[in-house]
């Protein structure tokens, strides 16, 4: 596929799929897929709305914003930030604690499941979605793996 990489002034923006690693350094938005990738580096600030597969580093001082489909297992620095009101889905992620910020909001996707606004994980029912925003109640994710830890309500601070 053809690579569409637009660039406002103010942030790149990536249409197509991207097949590299693709590292974000300022302001980006990824529409497509990132086959590749995603290194979150200090001062970068992601934008998904589209589908990341491989890998997903945000360093410390790096943050990304996902409103799309997480298919990689996250490694988030301590002072690093991964704000998901899409869909996480992890697979094969080993139980550990976190290092960085993760935050799922209520109404997020994580695997089978979707977060309720007690912090606990039900079984998706496609009937039952909620609209999901900025202001949308987070929870911090602890504690990974197949049956992560959710601590909160946090407020969001976007």
């Amino acid at each position: 596929m053809t690579e569409r990489i637009h660039d406002t002034g103010d942030e790149l923006v990536f249409s197509d799929d991207q097949h590299a690693l693709l590292r974000v350094s300022g302001p980006t938005r990824l529409l497509g897929a990132a086959h590749g990738g995603v290194h979150a580096l200090a001062g970068g600030r992601l934008q998904v709305a589209g589908i990341i597969r491989q890998r997903l580093i945000i360093d410390a001082g790096g943050a990304c914003y996902a409103s799309g489909y997480i298919r990689a297992v996250p490694r988030v620095a301590a002072g690093g930030l991964l704000d998901v009101t899409g869909h996480l889905d992890p697979v094969r992620w080993p139980a550990a604690d976190i290092e960085g910020t993760i935050l799922i909001a209520v109404g997020a996707r994580y695997g089978q499941h979707v977060v309720t606004a007690d912090g606990t994980l039900a079984l998706n029912d496609p009937a039952t979605e909620e609209r999901i925003n900025d202001a949308t109640v987070r929870f911090r994710i602890t504690h990974g793996g197949p049956a992560p830890t959710l601590e909160g309500p946090v407020a969001p601070s976007l």
